[in-house]
């Protein structure tokens, strides 16, 4: 669809008599129906929930097409989050778009509680067996920064173990009936050349676990960080009797940004996540600390990029001594590089594996990552070639590889 095309539902292309209200001249100006575009909607609804933590809130007259808004917020699973903005607020929303949002809210809900109850039999598990455990993205942020569990979604848990407890924590998982995702490349690219590998509980409604060994996807991140990245200084908070360890929120903040630019903020709720964060830390935060840990980790690009993103839709964020150090934080061209591809990497697989040969160190590294790109596993053939004769293999590679070539030829 056009980007300049109204937002509607099912294919719709004009726009219907609906309800308007009246919302904060903060939010949007007058939006006359018809006109609505996508990064208009998109826009108002990055404000709308920019108010969802907030006490304060000044009205002016402006039609907002709630409807249309709600509709948006949900496509993003962002229901939960604009129903508190509009019960905290009072905005007169049409009851049949609170009954949208109050629908996703309490699956978000219902779906959040499920995934926690099941992290505490797997944490006592990790606990038992001596692994450590630190959480990462919606698990964190669902235990410290939102007080309710209708607000923030999780797809998944992503949970992250140093590398060397790797395999004693893939026995934990299998132990306890987790079965193994899809296979990568080859049996041994996890933990030495990828980040995480997919499990996902035998539950009638299954659970989707994330085993992390590092933080980020691309490998440059994954040669520069430390190995007690994250770790140092993490904090253990207390659910269901189990102590679980989150970062501390400065690092938090760096995490969040950093995977919020590796996936070329494609989700405006990872962007909130860090209004959100900055806001409920207030004067407490430690700015010189972000600061420091972002040039110690080479990770200023991207906490810079994200920084500027949150800006843009919700005003300043940070003091101007601390965006003053960042910007003057030199990055070379493999800064530069790894970051505005990985974005990509699924899309242009053969651009992915160029980006990580150029932006990696050590000659003996490199080798052995693109040995096992350029020869991978049978099992990984398998699963891109389902079919099983005389030649199957051969096959398989062929068209592993025409699907690389034709990568090439879509767009960035």
């Amino acid at each position: 669809m056009d980007s300049t095309a109204p937002v509607l539902a099912k294919g719709r292309t004009s726009c219907d008599p609906e309800p308007h209200g009246h919302v904060g001249s903060a939010l949007a100006d007058p939006i006359p129906c018809g006109e609505v575009n996508r990064t208009h909607i998109q826009a108002l609804l990055a404000r709308c929930i920019g108010y969802a933590h907030k006490n304060t809130f000044q009205p002016s007259p402006g039609p907002v097409n709630w409807k249309r808004l709600v509709r948006t917020a949900c496509s993003q699973w962002l229901g939960g989050l604009i129903l508190e903005a509009a019960e905290r607020h009072q905005w007169p929303v049409p009851e049949l778009a609170l009954q949208e949002a109050r629908w996703q809210a309490l699956q978000i809900r219902q779906s959040n509680l499920h995934m926690m109850q099941r992290l505490t039999p797997l944490a006592a598990a990790f606990q038992e067996q001596g692994v450590e455990l630190l959480l990462l993205k919606g698990a964190a942020l669902n235990l410290t920064l939102y007080d309710q569990p209708h607000l923030r979604p999780m797809s998944d848990l992503d949970l992250m173990v140093r590398p060397q407890d790797a395999g004693r924590a893939a026995g934990v998982l299998e132990a306890m009936g987790c079965r193994r995702g899809p296979g990568l490349v080859r049996d041994d690219f996890f933990p030495r050349f990828h980040y995480e590998v997919e499990y996902t509980t035998s539950d009638p409604k299954p659970v989707r676990i994330d085993l992390h060994v590092r933080p980020f996807r691309p490998m440059r991140y994954a040669q520069l960080l430390p190995q007690d990245a994250f770790w140092q200084d993490s904090r253990v908070v207390e659910f269901d009797g189990i102590g679980l360890r989150v970062p501390i929120d400065e690092d938090q903040l760096i995490h969040l940004a950093t995977h919020s630019a590796c996936h070329g903020h494609s989700r405006l709720l990872w962007l909130y996540d860090i209004r959100r964060l900055v806001d409920s830390c207030g004067d407490h935060l430690d700015w010189d600390r972000v600061v420091h840990m972002s040039k110690r980790w080479r990770l200023v690009l991207p906490v810079r990029e994200t920084v500027s993103n949150v800006e843009r839709l919700w005003g300043p964020l940070c003091p101007d001594h601390v965006r003053g150090a960042l910007d003057a934080e030199p990055v070379n061209w493999r800064d530069r590089l790894c970051l505005a591809q990985a974005p990509h990497d699924a899309c242009h697989p053969l651009r992915h594996v160029a980006v990580n040969l150029l932006c990696t160190r050590g000659t003996r590294f490199r080798l052995g990552y693109l040995s096992r790109m350029l020869l991978p596993g049978r099992d990984h053939i398998g699963q891109v070639y389902h079919r099983r004769h005389r030649g199957w293999l051969v096959c398989g590679h062929l068209r592993r590889w025409l699907h690389a070539t034709a990568s090439l030829a879509l767009p960035r």
